[in-house]
């Protein structure tokens, strides 16, 4: 069988009908952060009827990844098709962030040559697409001397336990990905299947999730003084918000300062007040005593935790607040190394279906965090490389063409066949 001829057969073999089948049976399984079991399951016997080794790794009570092989004959390169089974919405919770949950937040359906569902373009269409290039491998039989590693995670959306919220639920940035790869599950390159709009990166931001808790006085309303101009309120909600207001103009200027270039991606380190707690609902006859900010912050590869940290504390000094600055969860970010013979391969198979090769993401694909940042961590290289999403106007419901799914799994057939013939 010539190298062309196995080409055109296992891209013949992706099956067109049965992957989009396979995406809507993924994407109408709620699966938030916490709740993955029932998806991984599903993968687990789809890999099972498939005639593709797999097993399960127990990550945290009830959640779990899902590991499956293609073996090599020996000599080749070894390459990870990784993908995450937890979505960002899905959990009752989520009204508080997301302001809705809808039935774009929890499942997934196909009108005309879309499949709507926000798990699905992050990340079910991906995964879908990576387990059918490993079925027309399959049954294709076409030899491969590396191994090709499907690795379906838990753990990959940005949660962390935090005050009351603690638990195996609250685990997240990684967590399923970071399991794999230090019980066993190691390769020459991995390759996270996200949307990226068929560009690629090997760059992400670090993240650092921070709590900032202000003091203040809890007083009956009607003995409540206005304080002078200029002078301490009181109530720490109203500190938090001249807190809140230096916070925005430090970010900004934050952004600035630490933009950094890298040769696969501009990185735009953002930060934000994603939530705040002061008083309670049910007594605001009282101003509140304490008041709690929490800040997401994205730190570039090149930028220590605590300089963003030192910064934050400088701050509340200068606003002459009484308030603590709690670090609760980072994560690294990293650039990878040694990625050339994973780029080659990504854009000679993006050449085979597009004219020119994959361009520099938007800033945001280069400056969130995702699972190659674990994988670069300990040294295996990685890039992330996937279809592009859609975004309707009506309801902020994500979709995903159907054609842009199949052409995914032709995209990642072609890049594990090239990466796993490569003698090491």
């Amino acid at each position: 069988m010539t190298e062309q001829t196995q080409v055109d057969r296992v891209l013949a073999a992706i099956d067109g009908p049965d992957l989009i089948d396979l995406t809507l049976a993924l994407g109408q399984i709620n699966s938030p952060p916490g709740r993955e079991a029932e998806v991984a399951e599903y993968v687990l016997v789809w890999l099972a009827a498939n005639d593709i080794a797999a097993y399960r790794q127990t990550v945290l009570p009830e959640r779990y990844n899902v590991i499956g092989t293609l073996p090599g004959s020996g000599g080749g390169q070894s390459l990870i098709l990784n993908s995450h089974f937890d979505t960002a919405y899905g959990d009752p919770m989520d009204v508080w962030t997301a302001g809705r949950l809808t039935k774009a937040d929890m499942s997934a359906w196909l009108e005309d040559d879309r499949i709507y569902g926000q798990g699905v373009v992050n990340d079910k269409a991906p995964m879908a697409a990576t387990l059918m290039a490993l079925k027309a491998l399959k049954q294709v039989g076409v030899p491969l001397k590396g191994d090709l590693i499907f690795t379906g995670v838990a753990g990959e959306i940005g949660r962390a336990p935090v005050d009351e919220y603690q638990g195996p639920n609250y685990e997240g940035k990684g967590i399923g990905t970071r399991y794999a790869v230090t019980h066993g599950v190691v390769a020459d390159y991995a390759l996270v299947a996200e949307c990226t709009n068929w560009t690629y990166t090997a760059v992400e931001c670090g993240c650092l999730l921070v709590k900032i808790t202000v003091r203040g006085t809890a007083i009956y309303t009607p003995f409540l003084k206005r304080p002078d101009a200029g002078a301490i309120h009181p109530n720490a909600i109203v500190q938090a918000a001249r807190l809140i207001e230096a916070i925005e103009v430090w970010a900004q200027d934050y952004e600035a300062r630490f933009t950094y270039r890298s040769p696969t991606g501009l990185v735009v380190p953002k930060a934000s007040v994603g939530a705040i707690r002061g008083g309670l609902p049910y007594k605001p006859i009282e101003t509140a005593g304490v008041c709690a900010l929490y800040l997401d912050i994205r730190v570039p590869p090149n930028v220590e935790p605590l300089v963003p940290l030192h910064e934050l504390r400088d701050l509340i000094a200068e606003l002459d607040l009484t308030a603590e600055v709690e670090p609760y969860l980072f994560r690294r970010g990293y650039e990878g190394q040694h990625i050339d013979g994973l780029q080659d391969a990504i854009v000679a198979a993006h050449q085979q279906f597009f004219a020119e090769p994959p361009g520099e993401p938007e800033p945001p694909v280069s400056s969130m965090w995702r699972d190659l940042n674990v994988f670069n961590e300990i040294g295996i290289p990685a890039m992330t490389y996937g279809p592009p999403l859609g975004l309707s106007s009506e309801g902020w419901t994500y979709f995903i063409k159907t054609d842009d799914i199949i052409r995914a799994a032709q995209l990642y057939a072609l890049i594990a066949l090239d990466i796993c013939n490569r003698a090491r």
